[in-house]
């Protein structure tokens, strides 16, 4: 419900993201969309500590905030997500 909130209202989030490789980050996102595939549901957000559009799985932050602060939406539909950033795999 926060996150659906925050990605309405472009209000940053920071979290507190632990990896599938068990390593623990702070970041600080710019929320785009949620979406489940797998029976695992993601966010997608660009993501400031890589300067990059990332899918982060919602069960593996361990802590959200959001913040006061709001963002420029992206000028991209989920469509465009796909096509360039997982069709491609390029990810930094």
């Amino acid at each position: 419900m926060e996150i659906q909130s925050a990605i309405i209202h472009f209000q940053l989030l920071k979290i507190v993201y632990n990896s599938s490789e068990n390593k623990r980050t702070t970041r600080q996102i710019e929320p785009f969309a949620l979406y489940s595939i797998h029976g695992n549901f993601l966010l997608i957000a660009f993501c400031r500590l890589r300067n990059y559009f990332r899918a982060f799985r919602i069960d593996y932050i361990e802590s959200l905030e959001i913040l006061s602060e709001t963002f420029t939406p992206h000028n991209m539909t989920l469509k465009e997500y796909f096509e360039k950033y997982v069709k491609n795999n390029e990810y930094p």
